[in-house]
C-alpha cells in the first residue's frame, strides 16, 4: 500500500471552512495535480451528497459531530495504518534484538564459569627422611617437587598420581627423577654413590655417562676410582706395563646378586648415553694386550678405533693417552 498525499486533510479543512484564503487557493492549485486529494473531495461531496437526502429530522447537531468523528477516524486509520504496522515491525525486532542479547550473555557467563571452575587438584604424597648428618633441601613449584642432596643419605616414598607434579632429587652430578617409588640416594665426596630403589622405577641421570632406570629391588652403586691406565716410554725392547683390566664402573644390584649393566637388568634411559657394553669391554682389552706385546703403534690405532666407536665410553680417559702417546 503507498503512501497518501499528506495535504489530503486540507480537503475537509475547505469543506469545515477551517482553511481560508491563499491557504485555500494553494491547495486547489495543488489538488489539479494531486489524484489523493481529488478522489478525497469527491468522496466527501458524495458524502455530503448522501447526508443531504437523508430526512431532515433524524439528523441532529450529536448525529453530525458523532458522523464527523466516525469520517475523520476512518481517514486518520487509513492514512496511518501503514505507520502502525512499521511501528509493531519495529517493537518486535527490538524485542527478538533484546532477547538474543540477554540469551548471549547468559551463554557467555555459563562459559566463563565453567572456565574458571577450579580443577580437582591431584595430591602428590612425598615422604622424605634423611639420616643424621645428611645436607638436603626441598622445595616446591607449579610442576615439579624438587630436593637438592649435596651430601648424606636421603631416603623417599613418592605416591604420584597421573598428572600430579614431577619429583626430582637433583645430587651434585646429575638428578634421579621419581616416576612412582619408594628409593633411597647417598651421596659421598660430591659424587652419587648409591641408588636403591625398593618399589616403582626412578629414573637416573649422571654428567659421567650414567642413565639408567631402576626398577623395584634394584640398585645402582658408584665402584671405587679405578687405576689409571699409564705407558712407560723405555727402550724399543722393554715391554711397557699396565694395570690390569678392571670391571665396570656402574653395576646393578639385585636381589640375585650384582650384574653389569646391559640389556635385561636395567633399560638406559629415555636419552643420554649407553652404559657399557661387552663389545666396549672387548675393545678396552684389545688394547691392553698390545701394549703388553709392546706393539705401541697397534695399539694407538685400536686406541683410536676405541675412540671412534665409543666416545663417552668408561675408559675414554685412559685410552685418550694410549691414542695421543708419540714413539720416541
Amino acid at each position: 500500500m503507498s503512501e497518501r498525499c499528506p495535504r489530503i486533510w486540507e480537503v475537509e479543512a475547505i469543506r469545515d471552512g477551517r482553511l481560508r484564503g491563499e491557504s485555500r487557493l494553494a491547495h486547489e492549485r495543488h489538488r489539479e495535480s494531486c489524484e489523493d486529494c481529488r478522489q478525497e473531495a469527491q468522496a466527501l461531496a458524495a458524502l455530503a451528497e448522501r447526508v443531504g437526502r437523508m430526512p431532515t429530522g433524524a439528523t441532529d447537531d450529536l448525529g453530525l459531530r458523532r458522523l464527523r468523528q466516525c469520517v475523520l477516524e476512518r481517514a486518520d486509520a487509513e492514512a496511518s495504518g501503514r505507520k502502525r504496522h512499521t511501528r509493531r515491525r519495529i517493537a518486535l525486532l527490538g524485542i527478538a534484538a533484546a532477547l538474543f542479547a540477554a540469551l548471549l550473555i547468559v551463554t557467555t557467563a555459563w562459559i566463563r564459569n565453567a572456565r574458571e571452575a577450579p580443577i580437582a587438584r591431584v595430591d602428590l604424597v612425598v615422604v622424605a627422611t634423611g639420616e643424621p648428618g645428611t645436607r638436603w633441601t626441598r622445595t616446591t613449584e607449579s610442576s615439579v617437587e624438587r630436593f637438592r642432596l649435596n651430601d648424606g643419605v636421603l631416603s623417599l616414598r613418592v605416591e604420584r598420581p597421573a598428572g600430579a607434579r614431577r619429583v626430582l632429587v637433583e645430587v651434585p652430578d646429575g638428578e634421579i627423577e621419581d616416576l612412582g617409588t619408594t628409593f633411597r640416594v647417598e651421596v659421598r665426596g660430591g659424587k652419587t654413590a648409591r641408588v636403591g630403589v625398593q618399589q616403582g622405577i626412578v629414573r637416573v641421570r649422571l654428567r659421567d655417562g650414567v642413565a639408567i632406570d631402576l626398577k623395584e629391588g634394584e640398585s645402582w652403586t658408584r665402584e671405587p676410582a679405578q687405576p689409571v691406565l699409564s705407558v712407560e716410554h723405555n727402550a724399543v725392547s722393554t715391554p711397557v706395563e699396565v694395570a690390569s683390566a678392571a670391571p665396570s664402573v656402574s653395576q646393578i644390584h639385585s636381589g640375585t646378586g650384582v650384574s653389569r649393566v646391559d640389556a635385561g637388568t636395567a633399560a638406559p634411559a629415555a636419552s643420554g648415553p649407553a652404559v657399557g657394553s661387552p663389545e666396549e669391554d672387548a675393545a678396552y682389552l684389545r688394547i691392553l694386550e698390545l701394549l703388553r706385546a709392546g706393539r705401541r703403534d697397534a695399539a694407538r690405532e685400536a686406541a683410536r678405533v676405541y675412540l671412534a666407536a665409543y666416545p663417552a665410553g668408561f675408559r675414554r680417559a685412559e685410552v685418550q693417552r694410549v691414542a695421543e702417546d708419540t714413539p720416541r
